[in-house]
């Protein structure tokens, strides 16, 4: 992996663009596109940003911290309902954030937004490469540590695909302009993704190379 994305394999690979949105902004989104492939052993994903102004901080905090003013793409993975109690009560579920620098801020969360970024997500590796329109990120993370973590079910994968969207702060502001990219549309009245409504499907990681993606 080196985060270019032009290993012939993505070419064979389905894009996923064209629904990516602001969920919260009633305007048009710079585009966003997303592939997704298995080969048995490792979850391969890539993302190609388009971003004029891409944010992103020279140092890098131990507690990786330094993601939550960056630009950056995100996963979540969860085994079951986020926000609603099971039988089971209310599992754990995770996040994968990936910088412009290809710096990761991974963390599991308890209902509601606790999060642990002590957590890592076993043999998770991650590039990315700024272009001349903006940055791409391939990444990988073994089968194995998904199907651990009870995460691919029946088949299935339930994913959040999100975008933090940040441009430079506005003239005598001290933070960065935060716009919020998604997938799904979590209809919800402020920007939110730990809602069970940001959340799609991966389906078929058995029956094929090719997961297909699906908008619960």
């Amino acid at each position: 992996m080196d985060g270019k994305l032009d290993e012939k394999v993505w070419s064979t690979i389905p894009v996923l663009s064209g629904d990516f949105h602001f969920p919260w902004d009633a305007k048009e989104a710079p585009l966003t596109v997303f592939k997704g492939y298995h080969d048995s052993t490792n979850f391969y994903f890539g993302f190609e940003v388009t971003d004029t102004n891409v944010l992103v901080d020279k140092e890098w905090k131990l507690d990786e911290s330094t993601v939550d003013r960056e630009d950056r793409v995100e996963l979540f993975f969860a085994g079951g309902s986020v926000d609603k109690p099971t039988p089971k009560g209310m599992p754990k579920y995770y996040a994968i954030e990936v910088d412009p620098s290809g710096r990761v801020h991974d963390y599991s969360i308890e209902y509601y937004r606790k999060f642990d970024s002590k957590w890592k997500l076993e043999g998770l590796e991650t590039k990315s490469v700024k272009t001349e329109t903006g940055y791409t990120v391939e990444s990988k993370i073994p089968l194995k540590s998904l199907e651990t973590l009870e995460l691919i079910q029946d088949n299935l994968m339930r994913t959040g695909i999100y975008r933090a969207e940040f441009s430079t702060p506005k003239q005598g502001e001290k933070d960065p302009v935060m716009e919020w990219i998604s997938w799904a549309d979590p209809r919800t009245p402020a920007p939110d993704y730990h809602v069970d409504s940001s959340f799609g499907e991966f389906r078929g990681y058995l029956k094929s190379r090719n997961f297909g993606l699906f908008l619960q």
